[in-house]
């Protein structure tokens, strides 16, 4: 009795095994697989190597650093002035002028949507990037736009990337983390000892 019922159950699964592979095998998309090779490396620490808002950050073999297509082509050329830095994040890649060494950011056709003048700046998350101004040095949040959204003069150690519209903080002094809003107040203490952004579901 046992041994027909592994029988007839072995049958079932091989008939559906069987049955879905043709359904699939019918509905199967084609792949088109691009005969033009990359000239490519992976920019390293900047990028994670894949594709970001369509496009692709990579180093060719004479050190130029390019934005690829999902088909292989370049996506655009940049002046000679400025410098690429990084992945797309919401639509916005760093670079930085070469000659004055301030950063700002370029859109997903090449344009300079926001000037290079910041001495530092930090990928967007949630429509905001962390920026520092060169002549105070005082700290800033600005949009997509390059529009200051909050300024702040606190310090904090973060990466700044928000999640609910928070982000986590580390104490200055101590091995505690808290979290700040994207006014750039402390919302959360420092009392945790180790904590991650806040998931989205």
């Amino acid at each position: 009795m046992i041994r027909k019922l592994r029988l007839v159950i072995l049958t079932l699964c091989t008939t559906l095994t069987m049955s879905s592979t043709s359904f699939a095998s019918s509905n199967t998309p084609h792949i088109e697989v691009s005969k033009t090779s990359l000239n490519y490396s992976h920019v390293r620490p900047q990028s994670n190597g894949t594709f970001h808002d369509g496009l692709l950050f990579a180093e060719q073999s004479n050190g130029t650093l390019v934005y690829y297509k999902t088909k292989g082509n370049l996506a655009f050329t940049l002046p000679a002035e400025i410098e690429p830095l990084s992945d797309f994040v919401e639509q916005r890649a760093l670079v930085r002028n070469k000659k004055t060494n301030l950063i700002g950011y370029i859109n997903t056709t090449g344009k300079l949507a926001i000037p290079c003048i910041y001495a530092e700046a930090g990928y967007f998350s949630e429509g905001l990037a962390h920026v520092s101004m060169t002549n105070s040095r005082s700290e800033a949040f600005i949009d997509r736009t390059g529009k200051i959204v909050t300024t702040f003069n606190q310090k904090y150690s973060s990466d700044y990337y928000f999640s609910d519209g928070l982000a986590v903080v580390y104490a200055p002094l101590g091995n505690k983390v808290g979290f700040i809003n994207t006014a750039g107040e402390l919302a959360i203490s420092y009392k945790y000892t180790f904590s991650r952004g806040f998931l989205k579901e």
